[in-house]
């Protein structure tokens, strides 16, 4: 096999006139393309598949990307920001060419760009390579692209020269096709389809036998076929709406109801198996059937975390490869994916636990703003953040707070103003109230959403929702308080927020978490007791 480097690859706005074929590795399948079988084309008539492919492929081009060094943060003006953003090629707009890269990576299990470069070797411009006649292969430990079909006009490309994401794949090398693997489960859903429309255009007629008392004649009989294939249903303008039976016939329906063929339920559970696939929510895929109360909610704070974030995970990774200089990339220079933490995690969850977490003395300034995505403020957020209150830094601390003066070697006896106890819960109050309105707020807005209906089963539900909800709330909180030795009951806040939430249902007596904890907060207690 003849292989070369030069030429210019295939794309895939080019191929409208290849035919249709699938390449996996050295294998070539040749589908005949009916209504019932499924490839990568028909699979994009099921209606929920093609919602799920539209969803990924479509959020993922939404994002921009930029080069990122972790001291300054994104770099202004870079070359490969632009190419990314701007002008990523001659042919198409950024937008369309990355949502074809992730729709060709979801579809067929591998997206390929091909990196244009210039004389000096920077990329100047990025193209969708056909999946179909794409493949990777090893030549003595080097990686290389074969693109073509058959034995005539192939190249091969550089590893360094081809973007490359992918499903899960055997080798590590390239991805499966999704819609090989899931053929079945696409095809159950295509025939359920089907089916549903021939009952639309015929009636819920489609087979069965006719009974006539007696014997009848040839002419008899030809006229009662004639009659009944007369008739179509709904199906076509001049079909006869009524079926007529002569000479006392009954016809005898032998079609399996829709009930007892649990039609209905099957193509909601094809919309679940689709969403198992694609790794997506069904609320994603317009699936609400399931849905409990606040789940919404849950699930949108996971989509973007636990099916995007791979994702975008694989894509920084092989930009930042093969985008980039080695130089470069030993300055500590990256590609990231302008998401902020919102596809890492809540976004004001994870800002409260790192402020907590800052102002407690677990971390440093620098190190909590690398994990929202900030650059350092220089060498003075490499130091631990210590309260006032503690004339050195906790067992174990990197540093002291600015301005503290360290304990000398000698022992200093105590003055009155050592002796004094200082008040720890107004550190920690701020932050402590500010979760509790955010649950309070989620109280109040499903109680009024619930006006007018039964509570009380609801309310048993919605508060152990509310009581694991609380726990999740107060946590970051909760630690934050740990270090400053104060410790937060919040097992027991929990659950008089959940009887609490049961007796309002059951007497429209409202009491708030603020209201408990305000009470337990300014009480008699102190640095030592729970509060």
């Amino acid at each position: 096999m003849d292989l070369t480097t030069t030429g210019t690859p295939p794309l895939a706005s080019s191929m409208s006139n290849v035919e249709y074929v699938t390449v996996v590795g050295n294998n070539v399948f040749r589908p005949v393309v009916n209504s019932t079988y499924i490839n990568e084309f028909t699979a994009m008539t099921v209606p929920a598949f093609y919602s799920g492919i539209r969803f990924i492929s479509e959020t993922l081009a939404s994002f921009t990307s930029g080069v990122h060094h972790p001291d300054e943060g994104y770099v202004a003006g870079h070359p490969v920001t632009n190419l990314l953003n701007r002008n990523i090629s001659t042919i198409s707009i950024p937008y369309r060419t990355k949502q074809a890269w992730y729709y060709h990576a979801t579809v067929w299990g591998n997206g390929y760009l091909w990196i244009r470069r210039d004389a000096f070797g920077k990329p100047i411009g990025l193209y969708n390579l056909n999946p179909e006649l794409t493949h990777p292969i090893i030549i003595q430990d080097q990686k290389f692209y074969v693109v073509g079909l058959g034995n005539q006009n192939k190249i091969a490309l550089p590893d360094t020269d081809v973007l490359h994401i992918a499903l899960l794949g055997y080798d590590g090398l390239q991805g499966y096709p999704l819609v090989y693997l899931m053929r079945e489960a696409l095809g159950l859903s295509k025939a359920a389809e089907r089916h549903s429309s021939q009952i639309f255009r015929k009636g819920t007629m489609l087979r069965g036998a006719v009974e006539v008392p007696g014997a009848m004649t040839d002419k008899q009989l030809a006229t009662m076929q004639e009659s009944l294939r007369n008739f179509q249903g709904n199906e076509g303008q001049e079909a006869l709406s009524t079926m007529i039976l002569q000479a006392g016939a009954k016809l005898n329906n032998s079609t399996m109801p829709n009930d007892t063929a649990q039609l209905i339920e099957t193509r909601r559970w094809s919309v679940i198996e689709v969403a198992q696939m694609l790794r997506l929510a069904p609320h994603i895929l317009y699936e609400l059937s399931h849905g409990k109360w606040n789940s919404v909610e849950q699930l949108g704070a996971e989509v973007v975390k636990y099916s995007l974030g791979p994702w975008i995970v694989q894509t920084e990774q092989e930009q930042t490869l093969k985008l980039l200089t080695t130089k470069e990339i030993n300055q500590g220079l990256t590609i990231r994916i302008q998401t902020g933490s919102l596809t890492r995690s809540d976004e004001k969850t994870l800002s409260t636990q790192v402020l907590a977490e800052v102002n407690g003395g677990l971390k440093t300034l620098n190190e909590g703003r690398a994990e929202i995505g900030l650059p350092s403020v220089g060498p003075e957020g490499d130091k631990l953040r210590v309260p006032v209150s503690f004339p050195t830094a906790p067992a174990g601390g990197k540093g002291t707070t600015t301005g503290t003066t360290p304990a000398p070697s000698e022992e200093i006896p105590p003055t009155d103003e050592d002796k004094e106890q200082p008040d720890y819960r107004k550190v920690i109050e701020p932050l402590l109230f500010d979760a509790i309105t955010r649950v309070d707020a989620k109280t109040d807005k499903a109680f009024a959403n619930r006006e007018g209906k039964e509570l009380t089963i609801w309310a048993n539900v919605f508060a152990e929702e509310q009581l694991k909800y609380v726990h999740s709330a107060l946590k970051p909180v909760a630690e934050a308080a740990v270090a400053l030795g104060i410790s937060l009951d919040v097992g027991t806040m929990a659950q008089r927020y959940a009887s609490a939430i049961r007796k309002r249902a059951a007497t429209s007596q409202k009491e708030t978490l603020q209201e408990m904890v305000k009470h337990l907060f300014h009480g008699e207690a102190t640095k030592s007791e729970s509060v």
